[in-house]
């Protein structure tokens, strides 16, 4: 059985002497690493009606897939990096929606994001139905749809749509896309919403068959003005309809004021909304600076997001390489600012006024005190099968591969780990290993590793832990005696002393020993010890160079020296 190594008070005087003894250090060889993330990673949190947490929702970016946990919270890793990443939210009973998101290489980009489950209504398609939620009216006429091959549909239809109140933080959140479109004349403009809705229809039948309405049938839209946006509510308003493919709202038709209603019409059905286009004589600009920790460190790639008080929508913007940032708002409103590094937050503050059309106000330094992030993965070893019976050890290596730091892991059932660690070297680039405390111990390659940013989830995917490579070995004290059945470990001799640094085991009774160690790594500068009835005993420093996976090499005899008491 494998021992583990003592910490006590011999231990160390026993590394204390052996430096003493020390004159001079062979050169030092670097871990290689042989992995590079040049992706993105994606997290957040998903809520459902009256905002309560929304468990199984189905986050994905093309084929990269996730699922949201128990308190809606999920990461994506492995996104490419873009400016406009399409990323979907889907559940059965509840409506799907699309957020954008800006994806860099190496961080996380955040999203909170709200599902509504619809309202169901199944009438005759040769009648028509007018569909209410409250207030809000859908009214479809007669004989309107056809099926996807273009012939006319005659049969019950079942209908699930839904309207927003974008002055509500749900319905805010449930949002497509981002608050701004493109106009008819092909400019794009940022817009505050007056209200939204969603609808789509198919075969009560089979709802697998989805309707569409037929070539010049149009659906009448009675949607109410939310009761704060009234006395602002422009007499003509755009209507948009948003496009998933694009991940854009386009302008299309408008909708005419009537009694605290918008009336108008549209020709096909996805999410629509009454948006009115915040102008360049309506904008002003925010501008600050984002800082982070006690030492007020200026953060690069925050986002920042500044959220309409007395207007519905929202505009983006990050920091640059000096933290600041400029951010266009509606002009003579307020807002609220946050900043968000990662899944870290500023929160929001008090609201803000804005300034008039064409003004700027510096907000200053806006703190994220947070400085911690997230490290996951799932350890498995070669045959596949997850090392979640045993504790695992994540080192952290110098240029040297010598180890300075380390965290124990404890994978779930499945291998998965996930710990919370911090530090504000940013960008500092270490070689990493895992190591699993099997018996005997199991190894991964190295790994390159970018220190994370405050706020940003590394995600290391699978990582393969494999038999390690042995050195064999035979320990001889300086009388000229075999040490036969005794422990003997092998250190660095400037390393901590950390237990992944250590390679230990028993002789057996002709003093023979294996040590197990990382494949394809040399280590220079080891000094091996042992302890046997009140002697010490130490060796000169030394070169492990650990073979190819489950492979052995021999270095013969190794002396020890006994150490003066």
């Amino acid at each position: 059985m494998k021992k583990a190594p003592l910490y006590n008070v011999g231990k160390i005087a026993l590394l204390l002497m052996a430096l003493l003894l020390l004159t001079a250090c062979p050169e030092k060889k670097p871990t290689k690493p042989d992995v590079v993330i040049d992706t993105g990673t994606i997290a957040g949190r998903v809520l459902g009606d009256e905002r309560a947490a929304l468990e199984g929702v189905t986050v994905s970016v093309g084929t990269n897939s996730t699922l949201t946990d128990s308190e809606g919270q999920f990461i994506l890793p492995g996104v490419e990096v873009g400016s406009h990443v399409l990323v979907n939210f889907a559940k059965e009973g509840y409506i799907g929606n699309q957020k954008n998101a800006v994806v860099s290489k190496g961080r996380t980009s955040y999203l909170e994001n709200s599902l509504r489950s619809p309202i169901t209504r199944t009438f005759a398609s040769t009648i028509g139905s007018e569909l209410k939620e409250g207030v809000n009216t859908i009214t479809i006429p007669a004989d309107a749809f056809v099926k996807p091959d273009g012939s006319s549909f005659i049969g019950n239809v079942l209908a699930e749509y839904r309207f927003y109140d974008p002055t509500q933080l749900v319905d805010l959140n449930a949002f497509p896309g981002t608050y701004s479109g493109i106009r008819e004349d092909g400019t794009e403009t940022p817009f505050e919403s007056y209200g939204f809705f969603y609808a789509s229809f198919y075969s009560a039948q089979n709802p697998d068959i989805k309707l569409t309405l037929a070539e010049g049938k149009k659906a009448d839209i009675h949607a109410k003005i939310p009761d704060t946006l009234l006395d602002n509510a422009p007499q003509t308003m755009p209507l948009w309809h948003y496009d998933e493919a694009k991940g854009k709202w386009y302008e299309e038709g408008h909708g005419t004021k009537n009694e605290g209603f918008y009336d108008g019409q549209v020709s096909h059905f996805s999410f629509w909304n009454y948006d009115a286009p915040i102008t360049i004589n309506d904008q002003a600009t925010l501008t600050g600076r984002v800082v982070i920790g006690d030492d007020n460190t200026p953060l690069a790639g925050a986002n920042i997001l500044a959220m309409g008080v007395n207007y519905s929508g929202y505009t983006t913007a990050y920091t640059d390489g000096n933290g600041r940032f400029s951010i266009v708002v509606k002009a003579s409103s307020q807002v609220k600012v946050t900043a968000y590094s990662g899944i870290n937050t500023s929160g929001y503050g008090d609201p803000i006024d804005t300034p008039t059309t064409g003004g700027s106000l510096d907000l200053g330094d806006i703190l994220i005190s947070e400085t911690s992030f997230l490290i996951k993965g799932r350890l498995v070893n070669e045959a596949g099968e997850p090392l979640d019976g045993a504790s695992a050890l994540f080192m952290m290596l110098d240029e040297n591969g010598m180890e300075i730091a380390h965290n124990w892991l404890y994978p779930e059932e499945g291998g998965y780990f996930e710990f919370i660690d911090m530090d504000m070297n940013l960008g500092s680039t270490f070689t990493v290993r895992f190591v699993g405390h099997t018996d005997p111990n199991i190894y991964s390659a190295a790994y390159q590793y970018i220190l994370p940013q405050p706020g940003d989830v590394y995600d290391f995917g699978t990582v393969i832990l494999k038999e390690g490579g042995k050195i064999k070995g035979r320990a001889k004290d300086t009388d000229g005696n075999w040490m036969a059945n005794k422990y003997v470990d092998f250190v660095q001799i400037d390393g901590d002393g950390g237990e992944g640094s250590i390679f230990g085991a028993d002789t057996d009774d002709e003093g023979y020993f294996i040590l197990t160690g990382p494949f394809n790594t040399t280590i220079t500068d080891m000094v091996g010890s042992s302890y046997s009835l009140g002697t010490y005993y130490t060796t000169d420093p030394i070169t492990l160079s650990f073979p190819d996976s489950g492979n052995q090499t021999n270095i013969g005899t190794v002396i020890f020296n006994i150490v003066p008491q």
